[in-house]
């Protein structure tokens, strides 16, 4: 008996060693498949041929979506173009939207594109307002899945650096559709704004910093030789300038003329602390969203006439996949840290270490949990890099301005513990969000390392084990740390 007690002990201890030492190898949900990379300029052909050939589903979720009115047959408006054929040729076609009360610019501009897509007997979501969807995920025919950092927009598909990979795998596929439908059955068929609308007349009382009118204006005028719009309502004028201009004026040259008329929807922030100095981050008024349409419809004749920029898809064999979605992907680094050997190499847009918890986090913590999930995965570096990891980080550091304490904190404390840590070339900016694991892992995805993508955001991302796909990522990383500067 007591023998027979031992052996039992004696087993457990050793099978925990096993998933203490090894933990990437009790993953339950890993496929097996097919992948193929899809970077920087690469990602654009690529999808476009993917979502050409989509037959039965095509499901997407965005957080940065654009259509520019101004620049037919861009990329971003080829791939919008593709969902509506998509959907023409017989296939079910989703799509959710970020909408974010943080963040009205993105809302605004997602919202254009509702506005295109809304009649094409496509299904369309916004996600909750409350929930930053920050997902860049497509799902073609339940097989196909393209997951990645790219947002459909000018700077991701024309100048960025972005890491995306292209999954052919039907268990990934049916797990990320599982994901989808949760994500589906929490957004809303109808696009309801953040804030409320008011009179022009009512926004001297208005604390917040954006305010969303209502209101018939006294006069509207376009400034031609500042190309600036102007809207008088009373005494409180709204400027309008650079992006929405640009879009107005092409959706409706008369927009001005007319929008004195009628009631005028004006999405605008107070510049500085003037209350009554007001940018707008669009403006609408009854028929532009039929405007929007009549030149969709142009851009898809156009489109029909356009030369083919398919890209055929260069698949690599034997790939083992992962899903790592939402608080997920923090498990995954864990477990990859703690078992790596060789190396740890990374290029990120962003990465933070937190003192406190940042002042908008919604997420409330029980005593003794980490301030940040990020801290924990700090710590897994610092060790490895301490016991003998090439840990390498490349870090877009400067594309908004000074980089914040929080990232400049991580920096410092992942550089004292050994690793080499550098900034991105400053002409361009690292958008990625990849690292590779030894050498046969890869992680990519939407997940920057900050509060908010590992603890409150919707996030996708894979874990992969291809060697082949490793070692393109290598090369991809080490050509942006050559094109950086070390980290001081």
């Amino acid at each position: 008996m007591k023998r027979g007690m031992l052996i039992v002990i004696v087993l457990a201890i050793c099978a925990i060693i096993v998933f203490t030492l090894l933990p990437r190898d009790k993953k339950p949900a890993a496929s097996d498949g097919r992948v193929a990379f899809a970077d920087d300029r690469d990602f654009y052909p690529v999808l476009h041929n993917l979502l050409a050939g989509a037959e039965s589903s095509v499901d997407v979720i965005l957080y940065q979506a654009r259509f520019y009115f101004h620049y037919p047959l861009s990329a971003s408006n080829t791939l919008i173009n593709d969902l509506v054929e998509a959907s023409a040729r017989g296939a079910r076609v989703r799509v959710v939207l970020e909408t974010a009360d943080w963040n009205l610019d993105n809302t605004e501009e997602n919202r254009d594109v509702w506005h295109v897509l809304r009649n094409k007997n496509i299904e369309l979501y916004f996600d909750p307002d409350t929930t930053t969807s920050h997902s860049k995920l497509v799902i073609v025919d339940g097989r196909y899945v393209v997951i990645g950092s790219s947002n459909w927009s000018h700077y991701a598909l024309d100048s960025n650096n972005e890491a995306n990979v292209i999954v052919d795998s039907k268990g990934t596929a049916g797990r990320f559709r599982t994901y989808f439908e949760k994500i589906i059955a929490r957004s809303n068929t109808e696009f309801t704004s953040s804030i409320e609308p008011m009179a022009a007349v009512d926004i001297a009382a208005v604390e917040e910093r954006y305010v969303l009118i209502h209101d018939v204006p006294d006069s509207a005028v376009y400034d031609g030789l500042n190309a600036m719009g102007r809207i008088y309502f009373g005494d409180v004028l709204v400027g309008v300038v650079d992006r929405p201009l640009e879009e107005i004026m092409t959706v409706d040259s008369l927009f001005f003329e007319r929008a004195a008329g009628e009631s005028v929807r004006v999405v605008a922030r107070f510049q500085g602390r003037s209350r009554t100095a007001l940018e707008a981050l669009d403006v609408e008024i009854k028929d532009t969203p039929d405007a929007m349409a009549g030149l969709f419809e142009a851009e898809r004749a156009m489109q029909r006439e356009k030369k083919s920029d398919h890209r055929e898809i260069e698949w690599i064999e034997g790939a083992r996949i992962w899903s790592a979605a939402n608080r997920e992907y923090a498990e995954e680094l864990t477990g990859l840290f703690r078992g790596a050997e060789s190396r740890i190499w990374a290029a990120l847009s962003d990465a933070r270490y937190y003192d406190e918890k940042p002042y908008a986090a919604r997420l409330v913590k029980g005593p003794g949990e980490p301030v940040s999930l990020t801290n924990v995965i700090l710590e897994e570096l610092a060790g490895a890099a301490e016991a003998g990891v090439d840990v390498r980080f490349v870090i877009d550091m400067g594309w908004r301005g000074d980089p914040p304490a929080s990232k400049t904190a991580f920096m410092d404390r992942l550089a004292a513990a050994g690793a080499e840590m550098y900034e991105d070339p400053g002409d361009v900016t690292t958008h990625a969000k990849l690292l590779i694991v030894d050498e046969d892992y890869v992680v990519v995805g939407s997940t920057n390392w900050s509060y908010f993508a590992f603890e409150e955001s919707n996030e996708t991302s894979v874990v992969i084990q291809s060697p082949e796909l490793n070692r393109h990522y290598a090369g991809y990383i080490e050509s942006i740390i050559d094109a950086g500067t070390p980290y001081q």
